[in-house]
């Protein structure tokens, strides 16, 4: 375990083996972290990290929107999502060629008072999975990874 620590690319590779494992893809009920489970695991990064100055942030397409196309933590320099830990440059760069956003706002946000989709026909309320298989997500992060060596990795 010892070796994922020693890059981000490393830990990368490590992460996503960890949560594509089937038990945790079967809590999000048909979506994926990037495409509807990503609240969820942002706020399984709060609870796990819970003692560390981290700040949620979101994507918005529109400046003006409020509503979130995707939401993460950063600590530090780093983002962490579903797909690990990403610069500020890489994350903008992903969201704005591999995910083909016209416009990337990556802002801090506070996901208590996020509205729902008003774009939507019927207004969309922002999705989480239960909060139990929340915990249960912070739970096994706390049992695979060692969390004093992330952050050392993020701050670093």
């Amino acid at each position: 375990m010892q070796n994922i620590y020693q890059s981000k690319r490393a830990f990368n590779k490590a992460f996503k083996e960890f949560i594509w494992q089937p038990h945790l893809v079967d809590l999000l009920d048909g979506c994926g972290w990037m495409d509807g489970g990503y609240r969820s695991l942002m706020k399984a990064f709060q609870l796990w990290l819970s003692d560390e100055d981290i700040q949620t942030y979101q994507i918005v397409k529109r400046r003006d929107c409020l509503h979130s196309e995707h939401a993460l933590i950063r600590l530090g320099s780093c983002y962490l999502d579903g797909d690990g830990l990403s610069s500020y440059q890489a994350l903008y760069q992903r969201w704005r060629y591999v995910e083909r956003f016209p416009h990337v706002y990556i802002r801090v946000f506070e996901p208590k008072t996020e509205p729902a989709n008003l774009a939507m026909k019927l207004p969309e309320e922002p999705f989480y999975i239960k909060e139990e298989s929340i915990e249960l997500i912070a739970k096994e992060l706390d049992a695979t990874f060692d969390k004093k060596a992330l952050v050392l990795l993020m701050v670093g």
